[in-house]
């Protein structure tokens, strides 16, 4: 791993004290030369291509330019949207507020005694040259139609109703914390008293106004908000921290913030004051003078929460409000319903009887009915807008509302996908001037937008001395006030151009209060938008970074290695374990090829941070390997055995995998060999410096199987690694929320960008325990195509319905990512130690180990997700045999555990917030849906053969499909797992050939029927569910091609298998992968198999392969000569001393190594007749290891003793919770008795179950034929049709699983929203090509983006390339011959590489990096910022963006481009000096005394020798027998031949 305090290397190794390492003796301890491969043949220089196939759909450029080119449409969608929705929503509400004339009239000029002469002409305009000018905006006519009033209050009533759905959602499908009284009565009053003020606003003020004025006065509405921001500089002061300097800057920016903060919100309150005194001075009336700014402070109470953070007591109110915000928001926006509907009441109702019912619209007209004035009342059609529909008000009402819902849709969306500044902040400055354009475009002559759609708009009157109206707008002060209005309110709301850096935030993270305010929706936007103090921005921003960047002074010294500072502890540690068993070497190359890609990320962000100085996400990983049965069959306490065929196959894997992924014939260097307490330890050191540790388990030291695994690398990483940290517990707990375990299997194969997206989901969430992405199966044949849609509508409707609904029930433990912190926590991993005792245990906790760790999650509060953006691809089963023995083990454990959930379902609501009784009734339903699945597909096909032969009765077409199932479960119980499925693969292919029939059936229905039957209705909409769930993963579109073949595989799938797996459930084997073997090394035969051990035994002493025992045992017996007796009295003599010196092993059934090496070494010395020696010296402790670690299979890399304390917690942790199991028959007895019991009992419910569906079902067809009432008849409009009869009963369960089926298409639109918001936030808009490079390039000016840049840049110079000579040929126009120079090039340069005597290519990541980037920054010098039209034939070898990214750079800062030339300088330095002093130093040799391989070699050869006697003795040992000879001394020879073969 890249990290660590103490070791400024890349790889942080724990060594004790004992061990004697030198720092460059060791090419694996973070030097930067590392070991070359072996020299090739000069005239070996032709090769292949490596496999470049890419992996994974997001890495194929098509979808990468799609995504992009998508990305850029989407933002220009969301500036259009967000702009146009909310100047059409400021348009409804100011055209609304126009047709509610309160007032006699509203004029505009200095001759106001004018209009006491044009009391009868109404919405006339007057003009004076000699008197000035005089306007009449407002009609005088005081009759008011309550479409318009009601029609404002659906309009703030919208987003209080759907605050209060979205709140009751909540609480159905989540639990909801408690409600205290103190914040549920301070939002009560804070959200009652705006309400009040803005119904106020709404019916008096604005009404009271002409349109233009009143859209001024909307923008002094932050009265509240700028006098809270004043106390912010004594919060800033408070959190102030450093030297002296650091407190002197904070308090200069504390008076300067806080004279600003005065400033402004005097400057806000002032507009507010010559607002209120302006109208007294136009209207000269009291009321109005004072409701005004009453109005307008009530309404910027609502805000109080975003600005409250320097008033310390507010500020606790605040944060108890934000927890019980679900129930907090229900409540008070029923109150603000109320309030709504109340205030208008009481401005217009008063007046009698009358009035309140023309206000509630059951009466058409009323006199004397205002508050404030003497209205009239009506509920009609004026007789200026006759041509216009009499709902009128309402559209225009849904039109502000639906706006209104878009804007602030689209203002979430594009926050969450950090394009806030671009999409969000811009729209929001721009909405008010277009806004004003286009009322001051109403407002002119050229008025052309009075008439749309034949209906006549009542508007004000064009002014025709234009000009002149808006010299008066400015002399009466109207338009300064407003223009001081807008710019002290974005001033207030300064921190909307400095969001957050944070991808995908929740909601509760983006807006400080719910939804939006109906008649002020840009201003409640902005004012709403949750604050980055701009005071912290810098500190914030850097303390939002996962990583302390890095700044180079001028004497500094630069080491590209030290990286002890750059981790913080939220910086994301993921610890990458991988299972793996017996992987073919395909599977295994795919694993490690995702290991590389994730280490030549991970290298090019850490070098980025160093070099460039630039923050990006950062992380840092360890890979680990964890291999079950690893070494050789051997009995417990033997030291004689080598590792399997398995290990040896990853071990030639490892290069392999490493020349297909970088194209590279360097290899990584031999594995570092530990012995363990568990079995052993092999660690590489990849190119990018992070590691690669494989952990060897022996099942005769540790239980072996995944679960056991996964509780081997929990228990490490978070119970060790992490709690013996030497830090705080604060620092601990913040650790632990950012330690990832990522689960794999050993075929896996991923891109590093799916893996951040899961960090990103679980940053997102700190309640997230775990995550999961989407699987691809890979592989050929039909099974793998059923299993690609299989898999595709599971995680298209069902995973996304549970991520919306309530939790994922199950992370799959191929691809998974686990927070270290909710493993950690209570009942998870205690509980996940729990050793099988029960027979339910057995199908629960190891037949799917991944989703009882899930269940385990869920049940302790822990909520899963499910990231669809995230992809991995594994390999699925591609025979039958296969595929059905691994949903054996799903199935049985799916139901296991999700009925352990439901029943726990009080406990599992109560701690966890996000599982609700409904989404544990749909859980219910899905259960009780899956039982009946099988007996639903059994009708089906009955009744496909009852439509292809109607001379059949329906009895017999009953019998017909009963008679093979029923031979299956009879299979099921009394023959072997081979005879099943022979005989389900049979009746399977019949099944799909049957189902054919029951297309011809539903064709059949669909033609007598069309679309008057249930059944054509029902099949439609699954299609059609289908198709539209493949349309919009269109990355994934094909797999639909694939339902056919899955609607032809839905007996065998969803009735045979279901029979199979309840039917075997008393078998726990794992059923994948157990008779597979290890591929040969390269040139290698595979292994012939073998006999017994008796065959073996007799083939040697015949020393023949064949012939049979007894043949073998008439040649012993029949050549046995004198000499052979004469030997054999000597061997019997041997066999005396033998019992005088074997030592008895001891009682403790578990003999330590010690013991068994000594038992080991007398029988050794005891063969050749010498004195028994005393415990060998230090220089031959290479003996006392166990024979593996000696393996020259294994490479020549280094030994490396464990650290006492990890020797300490491994044997600990093994005899706590990982001792093999011991195998008692009567236990194991007892355990199948219990499991065939468990399985009785399951079968007995399933088939009762399934029967009972089935007889009533039947029973109800062949009754329903005689007895009509029965049936329902579906009436048909369609004469070409008839309407098609039905059971209620039979339809219910075709309605429950449309139901089902509707609730996940619902749930899948909800969740791809949120998969596209997720893919656009992380799509580089560099990818679109070179048609947009100059939008491209405008729009990567992002800080962000450049980091990214930076890190491309980085990989581009730490790739292996080839030797840069057929990149200096020069270009001609001819592409052909182009070709043909650097396919000679290439040749020539392999030619002198490999008649080099020592090869001077870069072998790993640093080296390249260094060496590459030292060309590129002397020639970024040179050429200076700007590259010429040509470009240097250096930089030939990088992608032009890359280049790009470093020139941005230069171009604006000449003393950057001198530090990366003095970097590159310090660099090239300290690779050389470390290079000069490991040549000073001698070739590496493996420390602590070890013995070379040749020595090791040469010693077994001699241990060959001398055992050949054992041979000798086991010819005796037969011969005994033959005589019959029984005793003591046959015991002996058993020793001696069990000693004589370990050793071989």
């Amino acid at each position: 791993m890249a990290t660590g305090t103490d070791n400024p290397g890349y790889v942080r190794e724990e060594v004790d004290t004992d061990s004697r390492v030198s720092s460059n003796d060791n090419n694996t301890d973070g030097g930067y030369r590392t070991r070359a491969p072996e020299k090739s043949k000069p005239w070996d220089i032709f090769q292949e291509d490596a496999k470049t196939s890419l992996s994974t759909s997001s890495e194929y450029e098509i979808w990468k330019t799609i995504n992009a080119i998508v990305k850029l449409f989407t933002y220009f969608v969301f500036i259009g949207l967000i702009l146009g929705s909310s100047v059409m929503s400021k348009l409804c509400i100011f055209y609304m507020t126009y047709h509610l004339p309160i007032q006699d009239h509203f004029e505009l000029g200095r001759n106001q005694s004018r209009h006491n002469n044009n009391n009868n002409n109404n919405n006339k305009t007057d003009y004076d040259g000699d008197h000035g000018v005089w306007v009449m905006l407002k009609r005088q006519d005081l009759i008011v139609d309550m479409k318009w009033v009601w029609s404002l209050i659906l309009v703030m009533w919208a987003p209080y109703v759907f605050t209060a759905l979205s709140c009751t959602w909540k609480m159905i499908t989540k639990t909801s914390p408690s409600v205290q009284a103190l914040p549920l009565i301070v939002a009560s009053l804070v959200e009652t008293l705006h309400s009040i003020g803005l119904c106020i606003f709404v019916f008096l003020v604005l009404p009271s106004l002409d349109p233009l004025l009143g859209f001024f006065l909307t923008l002094s509405v932050a009265v509240i908000p700028s006098v809270f921001r004043i106390f912010e500089s004594r919060e800033e002061n408070n959190d102030a921290d450093g030297g002296v300097n650091d407190t002197t800057q904070s308090t200069a920016r504390k008076v300067v913030k806080g004279v600003l903060n005065f400033f402004l919100a005097v400057v806000h309150i002032a507009t507010v004051a010559l607002w209120a005194l302006r109208t007294h001075t136009q209207q000269g009336k009291p009321t109005n003078t004072i409701l005004l700014p009453v109005s307008l402070v009530l309404i910027s109470v609502t805000w109080w929460e975003n600005y409250v953070s320097g008033i310390n007591w507010l500020t606790g109110i605040q944060r108890r409000i934000r927890e019980q915000r679900v129930k907090v928001d229900f409540m008070t926006s029923i109150i603000k319903i109320i309030t709504t509907l109340l205030v208008p009441a009481v401005i217009f109702a008063p007046g009698g009887d009358n009035c309140v019912a023309t206000f509630f619209l059951t009466r058409t007209n009323a006199t004397e009915c205002s508050l404030f004035g003497n209205l009239r009342l009506e509920d009609y059609r004026h007789p200026i807008v006759s041509s216009c529909s009499e709902e009128l008000p309402f559209l225009v009402a849904a039109v502000c509302i639906l706006c209104s819902a878009i804007c602030y849709g689209m203002s979430k969306a594009c926050c969450k996908v950090r394009a806030q500044i671009l999409c969000f902040s811009i729209p929001m400055l721009l909405s008010t001037p277009f806004t004003f354009g286009l009322i001051l475009l109403s407002y002119s002559t050229s008025n052309k937008n009075s008439n749309f759609l034949s209906c006549s708009f009542e508007w004000v009157e064009p002014i025709p001395e234009f000009s002149d109206f808006l010299l008066q707008f400015t002399v009466d002060y109207w338009i300064p006030i407003g223009i001081f209005g807008y710019i002290t309110l974005f001033c207030i709301v300064d921190h909307i151009w400095h969001p957050s850096d944070e991808r995908l935030a929740r909601t509760h993270r983006l807006f400080a209060k719910p939804l939006y305010c109906g008649i002020l929706l840009d201003q409640s936007l902005i004012l709403n938008r949750k604050r980055v103090k701009k005071a912290h921005v810098e500190t914030k921003e850097k303390n939002e970074s996962r990583v302390n960047v890095p700044h180079f002074g001028d004497n500094d010294d630069f080491d590209l290695r030290d990286t002890s500072n750059m981790r913080k502890d939220d910086t994301p540690l993921i610890y990458v374990c991988a299972t793996m068993w017996h992987e073919s070497e395909n599977e295994m190359n795919q694993m490690l090829r995702s290991v590389y890609r994730l280490d030549e990320d991970q290298s090019a962000r850490r070098k980025a941070i160093k070099t460039f100085e630039t923050d990006v996400d950062y992380y840092e990983f360890e890979a680990h390997i964890f291999f079950d049965d690893a070494f050789q069959p051997h009995k417990e306490g033997d030291v004689d055995y080598d590792v399997n065929d398995w290990v040896k196959q990853l071990l030639r894997v490892i290069n392999v995998a490493l020349q297909d992924e970088y194209n590279t014939p360097h290899t990584i260097p031999p594995p570092t060999r530990t012995e363990t307490p568990y079995g052993g330890r092999l660690v590489w050191t990849l190119q990018g410096g992070n590691t690669l540790t494989a952990h060897l388990k022996d099942k005769m030291k540790i239980r072996h199987r995944k679960r056991w695994s996964q509780v081997m690398y929990l228990y490490y990483f978070l119970a060790n690694k992490l709690m013996s940290e030497q830090i705080d517990i604060k620092r601990k707990r913040i650790r632990a929320d950012n330690t990832f375990l990522l689960a794999l299997d050993g075929d896996v194969d991923f891109q590093p960008e799916a893996l951040r997206m899961l960090v990103d989901r679980m940053r997102r969430d700190p309640n997230v325990g775990a995550a999961c992405g989407r699987i691809h199966p890979i592989g050929s044949g039909p099974m793998v195509w059923y299993q690609k849609f299989e898999y595709a509508v599971s995680h298209w409707l069902q995973k996304a319905t549970e991520h919306v609904i309530g939790c994922v029930m199950c992370s799959p433990g191929c691809f998974s990512l686990f927070r270290g912190s909710a493993v950690m926590d209570d009942n998870v991993m205690k509980r996940y130690t729990t050793a099988p005792t029960e027979a339910r245990h057995y199908v629960q906790y190891d037949q799917g180990e991944d989703r009882w760790l899930c269940t385990l999650l869920l049940q302790q509060g822990y909520r899963v997700e499910y990231c669809a953006a995230s992809d991995s691809f594994t390999y699925a089963p591609e025979g039958f045999y296969e595929f059905f023995n691994q949903r054996r083990r799903w199935t049985p454990s799916t139901m296991a555990n999700t009925m352990d959930l439901l029943q726990d379902w009080k406990s599992v609501t109560r701690k966890n917030a996000d599982i609700s009784c409904l989404y544990i009734i749909y859980q219910m339903a899905l259960m009780a849906s899956s039982i009946i699945t099988p007996g639903t597909i059994f009708l089906l096909i009955v009744g496909a053969i009852n439509i292809a032969f109607p001379a059949m009765p329906l009895f017999g077409s009953l019998i017909l499909n009963l008679v093979p199932v029923a031979v299956f479960v009879l299979l099921c119980f009394v023959a072997k797992p081979n005879i099943q499925l022979g005989y389900a693969a049979i009746i399977s292919i019949l099944y799909s050939l049957v189902m054919m029939l029951v297309i011809v059936g539903l064709i059949q229905q669909a033609a007598t029927f069309g679309f008057c039957s249930a059944s054509t209705i029902f099949l439609v909409i699954v299609v059609g569910i289908f198709l539209v769930a493949a349309i919009l993963h269109p990355q994934e579109f094909t797999c639909i091609l694939h339902g056919f073949l899955y609607f032809l595989a839905l007996p065998a799938m969803s009735m045979i298998l279901m029979i199979y797996s309840l039917g075997n459930l008393h078998v726990v084997s794992w059923g994948t992968r157990e008779t597979k073997q290890a591929a040969p090394p390269p040139g290698q035969e595979p292994e012939k198999k073998k006999g017994n051990a008796i065959q073996q035994m007799w083939n040697r002493i015949t020393g023949s392969d064949e012939g049979g025992v007894w043949d073998s045992l008439c040649r012993c017996v029949c050549c046995s000569s004198s000499a052979n007796k004469d030997q054999l009295d000597q061997v019997m003599k041997r066999l005396e001393k033998i019992e005088a010196a074997v030592v008895e092993s001891p009682k403790n059934p578990q003999r330590s190594d010690s013991n068994a090496r000594q038992l080991r070494q007398r029988r050794h010395v005891s063969l050749l007749g010498d004195s028994i020696p005393e415990q060998e010296g230090e220089n031959d402790t290479f003996d006392n290891d166990p024979s593996w670690i000696l393996d020259p299979d294994l490479g020549q890399g280094h030994f490396k003793d464990l650290p006492e304390s990890e020797q300490t917690f491994w044997k600990e942790l093994i005899e706590e919770y990982l001792l093999p199991l011991e195998e008692n028959k009567e236990q194991q007895e007892n355990i199948k008795h219990d499991l065939l019991e468990l399985r009785n009992k399951t079968c007995l419910f399933f088939f009762l179950i399934n029967g009972l569906f089935i007889i009533l079902i039947f029973t109800l067809q062949m009754v329903s034929d005689y007895t009509p009432n029965l049936k329902i008849h579906l009436p048909c409009s369609d004469p070409r049709f008839q309407g098609d009869q039905f059971e209620p009963i039979s339809i219910t369960f075709m309605l429950v699983f449309g139901v089902l089926l509707v609730i996940q298409f619902l749930s899948m639109f909800v969740h791809r929203l949120s998969t596209f918001l997720h893919i656009t936030s992380i799509t580089d808009f560099r990818d679109i090509g070179k048609t947009l490079r100059r939008t491209k390039e405008k729009l990567a000016s992002d800080q962000e983006l450049k980091g990214e840049e930076y890190v491309e840049l980085t990989k581009d110079l730490q790739r292996y390339r080839e030797d840069g000579v057929e990149l200096e040929i020069d270009q001609t126009s001819n592409p052909f011959e182009d070709n043909q120079k650097k396919k000679w090039a290439k040749i020539q340069s392999r030619r002198h590489r490999r008649e080099q005597t020592v090869p001077d290519t870069p072998t790993n990541f640093d080296e390249r990096f260094v060496g590459n980037f030292t060309k590129l920054a002397k020639d970024v010098e040179q050429f200076g910022g700007t590259l010429p039209r040509d470009r240097p034939k250096t930089f030939r070898r990088f992608k032009k963006k890359s280049v790009k990214a470093i020139t941005s750079l230069t171009e604006s800062n000449t003393q950057f481009t001198k530090s990366l030339v003095r970097k590159a300088t310090l660099m090239t330095k300290r690779m050389k000096q470390e290079q000069q002093q490991a040549e000073q130093d001698g070739p590496d040799v493996p420390y602590r005394k070890r013995a070379p391989a040749e020595r090791v070699r040469d010693k077994r050869r001699k241990t060959q020798d001398k055992f050949q006697t054992a041979s000798d003795i086991e010819e005796v040992e037969l011969y005994e027998n033959i005589k019959g000879l029984k005793g003591q001394e046959e015991i002996e020879v058993d020793n001696v031949r069990h000693a004589g073969n370990t050793s071989m």
